[in-house]
């Protein structure tokens, strides 16, 4: 019973990801008779529901997963997906409990920034930045830099939404001191300059 769950539930994970979605659908489907409480199948299930745009099994998916077993990753999917439908609120709260679980939640904040600015609340965007910056010790170098990068670009929008536009300047040219090669920030300076006249 054991072997032919694990058959089944790898079965439908490596099917999903080959795209024949309905060949997985049946798989997942038949891993859970045997084992219904194993929070992974829940989960790749939402996934499976939510790439189909079945979104309201995909978020019961994802609860369930997370009641049974509460992790980043469940949490991570749940906040995308509330963000995807414009869902806001219910997409901060499942971000942070991400971020709660992750060992590096600084990608998390990130995010969080980007869905502070979708609600117009750049105070809230800007203390999401700070967390990120705060919570990156552990991250290594190269990802350092990355983060660090993201959100210098990540203040140039928040105070380019708020009006200060020199402040927009000196956070977008930090960003493309780190990472010159980037043409889209040399694009967002040239709209930050071309907004300054």
């Amino acid at each position: 019973r054991a072997e032919l769950f694990n058959f089944y539930a790898n079965a439908g994970s490596i099917l999903f990801n080959l795209g024949r979605n309905p060949e997985a659908a049946q798989a997942l489907d038949r891993a859970l008779q045997m084992f219904p409480e194993e929070p992974y199948l829940h989960h790749t299930r939402g996934q499976l529901y939510q790439a189909s745009r079945q979104f309201q099994e995909a978020e019961r998916e994802y609860l369930v997963s997370a009641r049974l077993a509460p992790s980043e990753v469940n949490w991570s999917s749940l906040g995308s997906l509330y963000y995807s439908q414009s869902r806001y609120v219910e997409a901060v709260s499942a971000v942070r409990h991400a971020a709660g679980f992750s060992a590096r939640p600084s990608v998390h904040y990130l995010f969080l920034e980007q869905i502070y600015l979708a609600m117009n609340q750049p105070q809230d965007a800007l203390a999401a930045l700070d967390a990120a910056i705060e919570q990156y010790d552990y991250e290594p170098p190269d990802v350092k830099k990355e983060i660090a990068v993201q959100v210098a670009q990540g203040r140039a929008q928040v105070w380019a939404k708020l009006g200060d536009l020199g402040r927009a300047v000196g956070f977008q040219q930090e960003a493309l001191s780190d990472d010159p090669s980037n043409p889209q920030r040399w694009i967002a300076l040239a709209d930050l300059y071309a907004a300054q006249g």
